[in-house]
């Protein structure tokens, strides 16, 4: 049997009341068997860290109602709550469930509200009988309703039937006029009521689909309700159960459809064992975490936490890739002797570069979601560095997509980059300047060749007689904290591997220790850059300048304990010297092995 219809929205009576799979069985109303009158709020029972209510009073504000689970089927004799049918909208012969595109000329419902629908040649509407539901016309800037592809090119579509006020909330059943062409009987219990027209869904290897989407033809697969019977002329069919939707925060979901929970993506599903609806959520930890701000943001820590709008969203695995991006050692880097610096000069107990070489420290950068962290880094001391060696003289930034685009041998772009192999290519084919070729957090095509000059690369010099890239000389390693701090102060800011969990992309402002908050399994590598140091009530702290804008931390800046490798801060720091032109070249400093 082949029936054109689409669906009026309707709503019962009776209620949703608390419902989910996440509450308690119960019983609740049928522990005692109490059903009380009118209001009496002594009548409730205890659910979760709430109460629910079996009195009339609970079911009175249909989108707010406090019923226990158990009260329609123990106070009012009904099993099930049909919810709310859902229908399509239709437009030149096509059909469009909500959030669908052309959403006018349609029938869209929610809660308390029912709209109207319309068929191709139908006769005039008469009175219908008690227990039918009232037909509503489309929204006034609609004049004339679309008709579906069965209609007869003469045929011209009756009159909207007159609109009356929806009735009080606790009555089940309204006067209304007469939908056309199949009518579906809602059965619960012993009433039935008339919702219309229903469009019912396909099913095709255990999916379901609503007309308009794929596989939709020649079945009728429903979620739990009441029975729905399709009275089409003389002849009556049982088309299953009404397709439920699913419920958050006031929007209904079909099944198939999705929504965002901060990084994971939760779908309606229907299961075919218990004939609900229900959603299915992935599980993912996430870049943030509202556990991990409250826990930290607790007295007694030391730093404090906040909740980044451009991390939310993001999941923690895909953080730890696209803001990061350094990957692990190699054995022979690691076994990289350190240099010992000899000198008896005594330390400051505080130093800032920033302050030092005002006008040389290159800007914080935003490395955005490319794991380019040892690029970014390592361009910055150089630039740093070029600065302080030449005097000002060849103060500028140097390009990081130098070596996200032209570094590729054993490279991996925004997936990660091995700093070892970047420390060699910026000393042996140079980096240009970030206005020569800006920074686009993207692995683009490099544009220059393997050995040329920044004369050949379409580059303008700062000093007229330098031709060639500028380069590094071989990269160092520092162990000792005291060696840190003494290179730093001699030759400026060095890079420092560090290791990364989910409480650090929280930080905004303090000392860093790493806490107990957040996932403790996921990590990964970070290349930052420290250019200073200090003490905070007598707590010793590296003052580091990180690839994540200047909105994170403190300025982009943050500070970490020192002198105890917090998260391997000082496990393997290295740097190396600038080829500055000869003419602004300062002084050699000493080292020795």
């Amino acid at each position: 049997m082949t029936n054109t219809c689409i669906l009026v929205l309707c709503v019962l009576g009776a209620v949703a009341a608390y419902t989910g799979p996440d509450l308690p069985e119960g019983p609740f109303c049928g522990k005692t068997r109490e059903c009380c009158r009118d209001r009496r709020d002594a009548c409730a029972h205890r659910i979760l860290d709430t109460l629910c209510y079996c009195d009339e009073f609970c079911d009175f504000n249909r989108a707010h109602d406090d019923c226990c689970p158990d009260y329609l089927p123990v106070c009012r004799n009904q099993t099930a709550d049909p919810g709310l049918i859902l229908q399509p909208c239709r437009h030149r012969g096509q059909l469009y469930m909500p959030g669908q595109t052309r959403a006018d000329n349609c029938n869209t419902c929610r809660a308390g509200t029912v709209a109207s629908c319309t068929c191709p040649a139908r006769p005039a509407p008469t009175t219908a009988t008690l227990g039918e539901w009232t037909l509503l016309p489309c929204p006034a800037r609609v004049r004339q309703p679309d008709r579906g592809p069965g209609a007869h090119p003469a045929a011209v579509p009756a009159p909207w039937p007159a609109v009356h006020a929806l009735p009080d909330p606790r009555r089940q059943l309204q006067h209304l006029v007469s939908g056309p062409c199949c009518r579906a009987l809602l059965v619960c219990g012993n009433q039935t009521a008339d919702p219309g027209l229903i469009l019912q869904p396909c099913r095709h290897r255990g999916q379901l689909y609503m007309p308009g989407q794929t596989r939709a033809d020649n079945c009728n697969t429903c979620g739990p309700c009441c029975r729905a019977l399709l009275v089409c002329g003389n002849q009556t069919a049982d088309p299953g159960l009404i397709l439920q939707p699913c419920r958050h925060r006031g929007q209904l979901y079909m099944p198939g459809q999705t929504r965002a929970d901060n990084c994971n993506t939760c779908e309606c599903v229907h299961d075919e064992r218990t004939k609900k609806t229900e959603w299915s959520c992935e599980r993912d930890a996430c870049l943030i975490s509202a556990d991990v701000v409250y826990g930290v943001n607790q007295p007694g820590l030391g730093w404090r936490a906040y909740n980044y709008s451009q991390f939310y969203g993001k999941k923690l695995r895909d953080g730890l890739t696209y803001k990061l991006g350094t990957l692990p050692l190699s054995p022979e880097t690691q076994r990289m002797l350190p240099i010992e610096y000899d000198s008896d000069a005594p330390l400051p107990d505080s130093f800032d570069a920033r302050q030092r070489w005002p006008g040389y420290i290159t800007p914080v950068v935003d490395q955005g979601w490319c794991g380019s962290d040892w690029a970014v880094s390592i361009a910055s001391i150089a630039s740093d560095r070029f600065g302080i060696m030449s005097n000002g003289a060849e103060s500028l930034v140097l390009s990081p997509q130098s070596l996200l685009s032209c570094n590729r041998r054993h490279q991996r772009g925004c997936g990660g980059g091995n700093i070892d192999v970047a420390w060699n290519f910026a000393g042996e084919h140079g980096l240009v300047e970030e206005k020569c070729f800006p920074y686009t957090a993207k692995a683009e095509r490099c544009p220059y060749q393997p050995h040329g000059d920044l004369i050949q690369d379409g580059c303008r010099p700062k000093d007229p007689r330098r031709t060639s890239r500028y380069k590094v000389g071989p990269p160092y390693r520092l162990l000792k904290e005291e060696d840190i701090m003494y290179d730093i102060r001699e030759s400026g800011p060095v890079q420092a591997v560090m290791t990364v969990y989910q409480d650090l992309f929280h930080y905004r402002d303090g000392i860093y220790r790493r806490s107990r908050h957040g996932d403790s399994e996921l990590q990964g590598l970070h290349s930052v850059r420290i250019v200073g140091w200090g003490e905070d009530r007598q707590e010793k702290f590296w003052i580091v300048a990180n690839s994540w804008g200047t909105e994170w931390g403190e300025n982009g800046y943050f500070r970490i304990a020192r002198g105890s490798n917090e998260s391997g801060i000082e496990s393997f720091v290295v740097s190396a010297f600038s080829d500055v032109t000869s003419a602004f070249l300062r002084p050699s400093v000493r080292r020795t092995t």
